[in-house]
């Protein structure tokens, strides 16, 4: 079944509302604003390439709840982790994670307030629970989803890391190193929503692959996508293709790239356009299709494929 179709199928029936396809839970506080909770977190043998280390897991983690905020138009406030280690780590280890938690946290301007502490007898973990602020969360459903999605980010070096991994190959591209070691959520995007907020209509954030990202936000507003280009570093590339892969396959399958999709109104789109250069933001558009419901980039159809944590990389299934 995988993850997705079991939450689904069996978690669902325990939840008080329908929550489960949303990046975060948002609810309205006495002051007007929303209170964004979100709770994420990895075994550390699925989450740990062989040349990160322990602090670049603790920073890892922050990341990923960060993202989900950020996603929901939240500024991340408060965080807190649960972590359970073998008897036998090092103290200099365990250190090393809550310092890249600590680290991750004063980066994003969240204060860690707190977590708890256990002892794994098998595979070790970590979770964490980031909670922020938004005036008026971006929703991943709206009546009206708008007319252009915009793809933040670049795409294929998480991928091209996941497969560099499974070939065993030992020297790899700095940049690859960079974004797995120490991947980093756009904050500036807050600014962006703060600015363009009764313009955009939806958003999600990428972190199971793009693919799924893309699918998932079609899905849940019953629109395809038509994506003419994604952006795939040159350097990416070429290894890519010397590897005997397509670059479109790899980015779009990917996942952990911590970025985020949005769609936007036909009337804002120039603007938001010029905003996200002059920020430096890199970015790729692409339209809503209301005449089908398909994910289509560079002229072929994607499959809903992403990143199960029971199943690996597959075919997403939702029953």
């Amino acid at each position: 079944m995988g993850e997705k179709g079991f939450i689904l199928n069996y978690i669902s029936k325990h939840l008080s509302r329908d929550v489960l396809l949303d990046d975060a839970y948002y609810v309205r506080v006495a002051s007007g604003d929303y209170l964004v909770l979100k709770v994420d977190g990895f075994s550390l043998r699925s989450a740990k390439y062989p040349w990160m280390d322990y602090y670049d897991v603790g920073w890892k983690v922050v990341t990923s709840v960060v993202s989900d905020l950020v996603a929901k138009y939240a500024t991340p406030k408060y965080v807190l982790v649960s972590i359970g280690l073998n008897r036998g780590r090092s103290v200099s280890e365990a250190e090393d994670l809550i310092s890249g938690v600590s680290d991750a946290c004063r980066y994003y301007g969240a204060s860690l307030v707190g977590g708890d502490t256990n002892a794994s007898r098998g595979d070790e973990w970590v979770d964490a629970v980031a909670l922020g602020t938004s005036p008026n969360p971006i929703p991943i459903h709206a009546k009206d989803p708008g007319d252009y999605v915009v793809v933040v980010g670049e795409y294929g070096v998480t991928g091209l890391a996941y497969e560099l991994y499974v070939r065993g190959v030992k020297e790899l591209p700095s940049k690859v190193i960079e974004v797995t070691k120490r991947p980093k959520v756009r904050v500036e995007l807050l600014n962006v929503f703060t600015k363009f907020r009764d313009c955009i209509c939806v958003s999600t954030d990428v972190s199971d692959g793009l693919a799924e990202a893309l699918h998932r936000l079609s899905t849940m507003n019953e629109v395809g996508i038509t994506i003419d280009k994604l952006r795939i570093p040159n350097d990416v590339e070429v290894v890519i293709k010397d590897l005997g892969l397509d670059p479109i396959d790899v980015a779009l399958r990917g996942g952990e790239e911590f970025e985020v999709i949005f769609t936007t109104k036909t009337e804002c789109l120039d603007e938001l356009i010029n905003e996200l250069r002059r920020l430096n933001i890199p970015f790729t558009i692409g339209v809503l299709r209301r005449d089908m419901h398909k994910v289509v980039v560079s002229g072929r159809e994607v499959p809903y494929v992403g990143w199960d944590n029971y199943l690996g990389y597959t075919t997403i299934k939702t029953k």
